[in-house]
């Protein structure tokens, strides 16, 4: 056994030996199967060539969280740039302005917040498989909003908002797509 492996050992070294500098020999262990490992060049190799990228990509514009007042969940309302061409400012406030006052209902305290935490608690959190908790049917809300605002407003614009809840409600992430080359 110690005889085959130093036997496999020395084809390896004799394998590396005779190939040039832009190939290695791997061996896999408990094996005496050698592999030849070759560096290619991706450029000169049509089968590794990578097909062309579209010219235009998709332009994203990220609106940040806001935490001038803390941790609640508010995104900053100052306008991007990028969207003045493709947005009006009216509706990107607007619709940044209803997403905060949806994350804020959802975040309120009340007796119906306290009564729903003492109640999970008190049935060792087996309510949640009966009923569906108060902020969960707000975070449907908000995505119900951003889908009604995509589908009405900024799709035909050719703009999607991506959902904060997908992006960790750390952003709100809008994509702008080019427009079509008309080709006469």
């Amino acid at each position: 056994r110690v005889r085959d492996s130093v036997l496999a050992h020395d084809r390896v070294r004799r394998n590396v030996d005779l190939t040039n500098e832009s190939s290695t020999a791997v061996t896999i262990p408990n094996t005496d199967t050698v592999t030849d490992v070759r560096q290619t060049n991706t450029l000169t190799d049509p089968k590794k060539q990578v097909e062309k990228v579209p010219k235009e990509v998709p332009l994203k514009v990220f609106v940040q969280r806001d935490y001038s007042l803390g941790t609640e969940c508010k995104f900053d309302t100052s306008y991007p740039t990028k969207l003045e061409d493709v947005v009006p400012r009216e509706t990107f406030t607007d619709t940044i302005n209803k997403i905060n006052e949806l994350f804020a209902r959802a975040e309120e305290l009340n007796c119906p917040t306290y009564t729903e935490g003492c109640l999970s608690c008190m049935t060792g959190y087996l309510l949640y498989f009966c009923i569906e908790t108060r902020y969960t049917k707000e975070m449907k809300q908000i995505s119900m909003f951003v889908q009604r605002q995509n589908d009405e407003i900024y799709h035909p614009r050719g703009v999607h908002v991506v959902e904060p809840m997908l992006r960790g409600l750390r952003c709100i992430e809008f994509i702008v797509y080019p427009k079509p080359n008309k080709r006469v």
